[in-house]
């Protein structure tokens, strides 16, 4: 099983043509500035800017700058997008493979350089949301809890493989799964993982990607509630194990 690590790296992005800069008055805080980073996020903004000024910026300080106040922290820096992330949709954080920022400090003001590598591209998100919803419309009706996340289980072994030479930031998304001509029909345990998640939210059950380890390496799978109880559930490993339904 293979993941693309979120690595939270400060480059300086010299070069970098930014979509635009959104500017934070005098009277925002650090709610604001993180409400103004998830939004350009969700919209898969490759590149954009956050001004921070007057108490925006006090704010800011306190929580990235290091006890002189004289620069970021950066053990702080790394709590900072932690917390940031966390506020995140799950469908929307694993779609980001890599990250990277940059701080410009002035004497009462901060630009935040942006720089966002994603899986796929929005038009794209905006897609596999119409063809989920299609999905759902023909497959999904009368079904128990259990039959929904059975049927998950078996559209996934049916419709897509497990990709082994990664060739494309494609596997890292749910796109192969909704058509199959995109990277020959291959994810990886990121791809599986997301469809999961957002199947099963738009059908009311709830659900969570999980983080962890399997045979070594680092691996995503689910974990999926069926009346009162929480089951882990990894389309992955069954896809890798055997194509036969369940």
């Amino acid at each position: 099983m293979k993941k693309i690590q979120l690595w939270i790296v400060i480059i300086c992005l010299l070069t970098a043509n930014f979509s635009y800069a959104t500017s934070l008055t005098s009277d925002s805080d650090y709610e604001k500035v993180v409400d103004n980073i998830i939004s350009n996020l969700a919209n898969n903004e490759e590149n954009f800017q956050i001004s921070c000024e007057g108490q925006a910026y006090s704010d800011i300080q306190h929580i990235l700058f290091d006890k002189n106040m004289q620069g970021v922290d950066s053990q702080k820096n790394l709590v900072f997008w932690s917390l940031v992330f966390d506020e995140i949709p799950e469908y929307t954080r694993y779609s980001i493979l890599n990250f990277y920022e940059n701080y410009h400090v002035g004497s009462n003001s901060m630009l935040m350089d942006m720089h966002v590598i994603y899986s796929h591209s929005y038009e794209e998100k905006e897609w596999i949301y119409t063809q989920a919803r299609k999905l759902i419309d023909s497959e999904f009706k009368m079904l128990t809890d259990y039959e929904k996340i059975m049927k998950i289980h078996n559209l996934l072994i049916n419709r897509v493989a497990y990709d082994d030479d990664i060739e494309s930031l494609y596997a890292f998304s749910p796109l192969p799964f909704f058509n199959q001509e995109i990277n020959s029909g291959q994810m990886v345990c990121q791809g599986y993982a997301i469809v999961v998640d957002l199947l099963c939210q738009m059908i009311s059950l709830d659900a969570e990607i999980v983080e962890g380890r399997l045979a070594g390496v680092d691996h995503l799978w689910n974990k999926v509630k069926i009346g009162d109880n929480w089951f882990h559930f990894d389309v992955t490993s069954d896809d890798q194990l055997s194509s036969r339904e369940i």
